[in-house]
């Protein structure tokens, strides 16, 4: 029987044929099969396998022309830095001045700036030209209603985060603020400035007489500003 056939059999039984690796000195001999590689088909000529195939066997290897490509620069990650946006929580801050001299009460917000001497004297003034001009006390004579009551209103006026400091409360605020004075010693009322026109809300004062004005600042800074706000005052002088 041939071997191939005999493992076959023995295959088929499920019995287990081993076959060593080489002979063992006294054993019988053992038949071994010898394996033969299977051979390649052979490229066809001028082909890409048989190409490379020649290549392989010549030991040199086709010369592959690369295309450089360029890579993208990556830029370092830089820290940005970022200014913190301002809360829309944050109450506003601002600080009026206020001054009652001649029968008005004359109104100011302060840039950041404290109330300085020159500023209430060029109140007194107008307020002593103003009372003339209404067929008051005489020149030359003493009158206390001229004498000017400075006060400051500040906006927060406490730090209490559990009160309501917003727009609406500081409008409230200033206006019951100003409508003390002016309902108690029935002023008229002068904004000096567009800044304090903006914050005081004229609608919630029972005030008849207003008038709007340059700032106190504005008027040092440029005399010729005086004359317009003089015709301003007088003309509601008239109307009255």
């Amino acid at each position: 029987m041939n071997e191939l056939s005999r493992l076959v059999y023995l295959d088929a039984m499920g019995i287990d044929s081993y076959i060593s690796r080489f002979q063992l000195p006294g054993a019988r001999t053992t038949q071994r099969l010898a394996v033969v590689p299977d051979t390649p088909a052979s490229p066809e000529p001028g082909t890409g396998e048989h190409q490379r195939s020649a290549a392989t066997r010549t030991g040199g290897a086709p010369t592959i022309e690369r295309i450089p490509v360029e890579q993208p620069r990556r830029e370092s990650p830089t820290p940005r830095l970022t200014t913190p946006a301002a809360s829309s929580d944050s109450p506003p801050r601002f600080s009026l001045a206020t001054i009652v001299a001649g029968g008005w009460l004359w109104v100011e917000e302060l840039q950041g700036i404290p109330l300085a001497r020159e500023q209430v004297q060029l109140v007194q003034s107008m307020a002593n030209a103003l009372q003339q001009a209404d067929g008051g006390q005489p020149s030359g004579q003493e009158d206390v209603t001229s004498r000017p009551d400075i006060a400051q209103f500040d906006w927060p006026m406490h730090n209490n985060q559990q009160l309501d400091l917003g727009e609406a409360a500081a409008r409230a605020a200033l206006a019951s603020f100003l409508g003390r004075k002016i309902e108690q010693q029935r002023l008229g009322l002068v904004l000096l400035g567009p800044a304090s026109a903006r914050r005081v809300q004229v609608a919630e004062l029972a005030c008849p007489r207003v008038a709007l004005s340059y700032s106190t600042v504005a008027m040092l800074d440029d005399p010729s500003l005086k004359r317009p706000v003089w015709t301003e005052l007088k003309s509601i002088l008239r109307r009255d």
